[in-house]
């Protein structure tokens, strides 16, 4: 179903945002991406109901997956999609650090099922959860 998807992109890459974009766009989803050169400026999104993270997996990065995993206040249920070369970093600990799912950097279809799949399951989440609380 065609929509409207809001990811953040941390931290600030092009690259990254264009590969978002360019996959999303295939799916009939109409991709609303703000990137952030780290949380610090997460203040940019402000207003913005976030469905996913695309953070990328680069060594360093997983400060940032700390941070995210930690601030429950600000990102409590959004899903963190990792992308990265694999032959660059080990997927396996990204997963084991908390991420969602992992992508390879380039796979436009990993990444469009990855980031619909994590939104229709926050959906389903919320839906049963209201059905719970009625």
């Amino acid at each position: 179903m065609p929509g409207f998807v809001n990811v953040l992109v941390l931290p600030s890459d092009e690259a990254l945002r264009a590969f978002v974009c360019d996959s999303l766009g295939t799916s009939g989803q109409y991709p609303r991406v703000t990137m952030a050169p780290g949380l610090e400026s997460y203040a940019s999104t402000a207003g913005l109901r976030l469905d996913v993270i695309c953070l990328g997996a680069a060594h360093g990065n997983e400060r940032i997956l700390e941070k995210l995993r930690s601030d429950a206040s600000s990102y409590y249920g959004v899903p963190i999609v990792a992308v990265g070369r694999s032959d660059e970093v080990d997927a396996e600990a990204w997963l084991a650090r908390g991420v969602s799912a992992f992508v390879r950097t380039g796979d436009g279809p990993a990444l469009r099922y990855a980031v619909l799949t994590q939104v229709e399951l926050r959906r389903l989440a919320s839906e049963e959860s209201l059905l719970h609380r009625a």
